[in-house]
């Protein structure tokens, strides 16, 4: 297990919004003491807790910022100016805003949290789909997770990570593949939003025309993406690497969006719209594209095979999703009311 395989879930068991509301609003849900002594009464022989706390002093969400810099300054020239924020504001997001009060980059715990719980759970599933009991578990913790944590806001609990990590027996291999999974994704959406940044500066300094909303994310996920990339393959001056077998994660975060906007159409027929965004399946594409550019030369065979598993969870979900619904069997699942409070 390379340093940075351990568990980011530790320190999570237990307009543009203005700078100064998103700076001093809402709480944080990070309790890594708490965490740390649950990881390690789950996987006594595995983890302790040293090293469990050194390995979050080095793989954490400012170091992978850290990394994000380090690539705009060599690749571009440019020293990234935005300041990072993270906290808990129910909010299923990342941003950047360069208004006047100040530039910054905004990343939601719950984003985190939700990503972690859903790379961990995918890959438990598809490693034990032929266990009925496994089965059923992983698909209540995706419905719960999509349902109540993407639609709604509200965190997943513990105890659902808890009844999740129990299937694994001690065994922390899918643990390890979910966090090499989840850093290489907070990098991506990290880069994604810096290159935002980037590309306002560039386009005021040289008076380009602006690119449409639509064209500047495609453009936005190509840097985030090449710097994942070149990450994969060695470059950079920080001891933050990323693993070459999760080249394909942000390919899963896009699925990850996919399928809570598809729970959101099955359980309530509720369409999200995009506006000046696309979809994660073009997005997802695109970044198919890129991938395949020879400058990017390093073993994609691993990375290939663990996301062939990822989808084989993918396709599980939406085929028992739409199964039950049409035999009305997720009733107790379904909020109806308060789904549409939501566009009151």
């Amino acid at each position: 297990m390379n340093n940075h395989q351990i568990p980011r879930a530790v320190q999570w068991f237990v307009s543009s919004p203005q700078y100064t509301l998103l700076k001093t609003w809402g709480s944080s849900i990070y309790q890594e003491e708490e965490g740390i002594e649950a990881f390690v009464s789950l996987f006594p022989d595995r983890y302790s807790a040293n090293d469990l706390a050194e390995n979050s002093k080095r793989y954490n969400l400012e170091n992978a910022y850290s990394c994000v810099k380090d690539y705009f300054s060599r690749q571009y020239g440019y020293q990234l100016s935005s300041e990072l924020i993270s906290n808990f504001n129910r909010m299923l997001n990342s941003l950047q805003n360069s208004g006047e009060e100040k530039k910054f980059i905004y990343m939601d715990e719950l984003l985190q949290l939700s990503i972690i719980y859903f790379l961990t759970t995918m890959f438990i599933w598809d490693d034990q789909k032929e266990d009925d009991r496994a089965y059923g578990i992983c698909f209540k913790h995706i419905l719960g997770l999509m349902n109540q944590a993407c639609i709604f806001g509200d965190p997943p609990s513990d105890r659902m990570y808890k009844e999740i990590l129990s299937l694994l027996n001690g065994d922390t291999h899918i643990v390890d593949l979910a966090e090499s999974c989840f850093w290489t994704i907070i990098t991506f959406t990290l880069a994604h939003e810096a290159a935002h940044e980037y590309m306002g500066v560039m386009k005021k300094l040289e008076q380009k025309k602006t690119l449409n909303k639509v064209k500047e994310e495609f453009a936005a996920d190509g840097i985030a993406y090449d710097m994942v990339l070149r990450n994969i393959m060695g470059e950079g001056n920080t001891p933050f690497h990323l693993e070459n077998f999760t080249y394909l994660a942000p390919m899963m975060y896009m699925d990850f969006f996919d399928l809570y906007y598809y729970t959101d159409r099955v359980l309530y027929k509720k369409y999200v719209m995009m506006g000046d965004h696309p979809t994660p399946t073009d997005r997802k594409n695109a970044l198919f594209k890129i991938v395949q550019d020879d400058k990017y030369d390093f073993d994609t065979e691993d990375g290939n095979d663990l996301y062939n598993c990822f989808l084989n969870s993918y396709d599980l979900y939406k085929d028992e999703l739409l199964l039950k619904e049409q035999r009305g069997k997720l009733k107790a699942a379904t909020f109806t009311e308060r789904r549409n409070r939501m566009d009151e």
